[in-house]
């Protein structure tokens, strides 16, 4: 095709590799005479390569949506298929997809491209490995123990479960822990509550208390986003005021 004096063609990739063409442009003079100029150039076709990777880390955390991105090189994102060798994966559209793995410790994403009618397998697999979301850890106060006056123990509502420094920002929802207290040496009472909240009863068991007193909160059990219940760490407190 030419445009304002200059030539342009397309040269379908029909291999991959070192490519070489040649040719000649013919142009008439003025004189009648018809003059060619021969060319000659080379190009090289590389094979149509996929990246996968995880927006958070090179891990896929059980129970939990991991966002993975998935491209490759010359092609649409429309035209990329993907499949997970360990779990669920679901497409959310530009490249962008859901994993979900299931009970193993690795996963692997497969990834193949609609290319002119045709499919493209891209290699290899990309494998990821398959943790559990950590455990959260309890604190009452933002403390996880230690000491503490018996009326700011009152004054707090209850605990509370945290995560932190995790690729995910993820809560815990804590449904239940009990607290014990030591009313004499050697005797110990317990009350239970259903919730991350102090129970009448655990508040009349703080209001109990005296100085040198120990407060045990164990038990906790929390629910994290996969559903699942799970026993967190103890805690111990020493009443000093």
């Amino acid at each position: 095709m030419s445009k304002n004096g200059r030539i342009r063609f397309a040269i379908p990739a029909t291999g991959v590799g070192l490519i070489k063409y040649a040719g000649y442009i013919a142009i008439k003079r003025i004189n009648g005479e018809t003059g060619q100029y021969p060319f000659h150039q080379e190009y090289r076709v590389a094979p149509p390569m996929a990246v996968v990777s995880p927006a958070k880390l090179n891990v896929l955390y059980r129970g939990i949506d991991n966002p993975v991105s998935i491209a490759a090189a010359g092609v649409s994102a429309e035209d990329i298929v993907a499949s997970i060798s360990n779990g669920t994966l679901a497409s959310q559209g530009g490249g962008n997809f859901i994993a979900r793995p299931g009970a193993g410790d690795k996963s692997s994403i497969s990834v193949s491209t609609k290319m002119g009618g045709t499919s493209r397998t891209m290699e290899p697999p990309w494998e990821f490995r398959v943790k559990d979301v950590p455990d959260p850890i309890a604190k009452l106060a933002g403390l996880r123990g230690g000491t503490i006056t018996k009326n700011k123990l009152l004054k707090t509502k209850g605990i509370i479960a945290e995560l932190k420094n995790f690729v995910f920002d993820l809560s815990f929802q804590i449904i239940g822990f009990t607290l014990m207290t030591e009313s004499s040496p050697g005797t110990y009472t317990e009350k239970n509550t259903e919730s991350g909240d102090f129970s009448k009863e655990q508040k009349k068991l703080i209001s109990e208390t005296k100085v040198g007193q120990y407060i045990f909160i164990k038990d906790i059990r929390v629910k994290g986003p996969d559903g699942k219940m799970r026993i967190i760490n103890d805690m111990i407190f020493k009443i000093v005021e």
